[in-house]
């Protein structure tokens, strides 16, 4: 019983972090890509680099991988899904930086990959507080974003990168 109240009260804390994790990608990458919309293949600026490789890689999302990753393996948080998706994200922005070809391609996935994110957490954090309501409204607006979301939005910012002739 103790072991499964630690694990509830990590994975609210993680909530917790994730959240402000969530928001500060949508707010950076959303900066980045109203400042050069539909730029393709283009270097990082010098800005978005400094944001990246200073604050985003060595003192924000990197260190939030490591936590979120190895706190979800201690605890039996984490599935086999989500250390696919931290993989495959830390491994585009390294070939992003490696290349420097790929700034806006990188902050758009960055963007929509984390534009539901916010909801579903909230979701949880309400659930564990038992508050239903905001829980339940929560994970329609989750929902509600998520469908058009990745079915409309998403298939077509992927097929404007991969059909673009520059």
């Amino acid at each position: 019983d103790k072991k499964k109240q630690n694990q509830q009260f990590q994975d609210y804390i993680n909530n917790y972090i994730s959240l402000f994790h969530a928001l500060f990608l949508i707010i950076f990458s959303g900066y980045s890509i109203l400042s050069s919309p539909w730029q393709l293949n283009r270097p990082f600026t010098q800005i978005e680099r400094m944001v990246i490789t200073v604050i985003f890689v060595t003192q924000s999302s990197f260190g939030y991988f490591l936590y979120d990753t190895t706190s979800g393996f201690m605890n039996g948080l984490n599935d086999f899904w989500m250390t696919v998706h931290h993989l495959v994200m830390v491994a585009s922005f390294v070939q992003g930086l490696y290349y420097d070809n790929s700034a806006q391609e990188c902050f758009y996935s960055m963007f929509f990959g984390e534009l539901t994110n916010p909801f579903n957490l909230l979701r949880q954090l309400f659930a564990a507080q038992d508050r239903k309501r905001e829980a339940f409204l929560a994970g329609l607006a989750f929902i509600g974003l998520f469908i058009p979301e990745w079915t409309l939005i998403c298939t077509w910012v992927a097929r404007f990168f991969t059909h673009n002739p520059e």
